[in-house]
């Protein structure tokens, strides 16, 4: 559920791994066109006042829109339409190049998604993810499959403030990456000052309480 209020304006980043292990197959599609799907379906659930990045990584990362705002997001769904997957797995340029995109956004909320199915090298996740918070970002990642390095992820997640996901189901990725936007724009609880009011019984619970007190 959402709560029916305008959601603020946010700065995101999302981190898509698009190495080779993304082109195996899922039902009539593969991983990477899901991935591609995903993220467009997340764009969807953020104020159009919001800024997007998108990054891809293999063995290196690839800027695909520098943080430009929702309502002109055409760019970024062409370069997205023309990623195809190839190469390793290396997380850890793709998050300098985040921490790079959203160091200076003017956004109260600035977040990073990351998306990988893979088992990424050893780095200095921690001292990147800390100088990543210390900016003002969090970090949620998402990892699918059975290869995904889930101790670094989940690691990242806690680290940058953010969720952590694991799923072996492909098919669940757009639902887990919209949840993540709708979340992060918009706050699921909504917290007030209220003061209850006595509205008295309906009939059936007056007819209830006669039963009762038969007895």
């Amino acid at each position: 559920s959402r709560v029916p209020k305008p959601s603020p304006e946010a700065a995101v980043a999302f981190v898509i791994d698009r190495s080779g292990s993304m082109a195996q197959a899922v039902g009539d599609s593969d991983r990477l066109q899901i991935a591609k799907q995903a993220t467009l379906t997340a764009i969807q659930q953020l104020n159009p006042q919001s800024k997007v990045s998108g990054i891809a990584f293999d063995t290196e990362a690839r800027l695909i829109s520098p943080l430009q705002p929702v309502s002109q997001i055409d760019e970024l769904k062409r370069q997205l339409g023309h990623m195809v997957p190839g190469g390793g797995t290396d997380l850890y340029p793709a998050l300098e190049m985040a921490l790079d995109q959203l160091r200076n956004a003017d956004s109260s909320i600035k977040h990073v998604i990351v998306f990988t199915d893979g088992l990424t090298p050893p780095a200095p996740f921690e001292a990147l993810v800390n100088e990543m918070t210390s900016a003002g970002m969090t970090v949620s990642t998402v990892s699918i499959g059975t290869w995904a390095g889930d101790v670094e992820l989940r690691n990242i997640a806690k680290k940058g403030g953010g969720a952590f996901h694991s799923t072996n189901d492909f098919k669940a990725l757009p639902s887990i990456m919209a949840q993540e936007a709708m979340l992060m724009s918009d706050s699921a609880i909504e917290e007030r000052t209220t003061q209850p009011r006595w509205i008295g019984t309906r009939p059936a619970d007056r007819k209830s309480t006669r039963l009762n007190s038969s007895h």
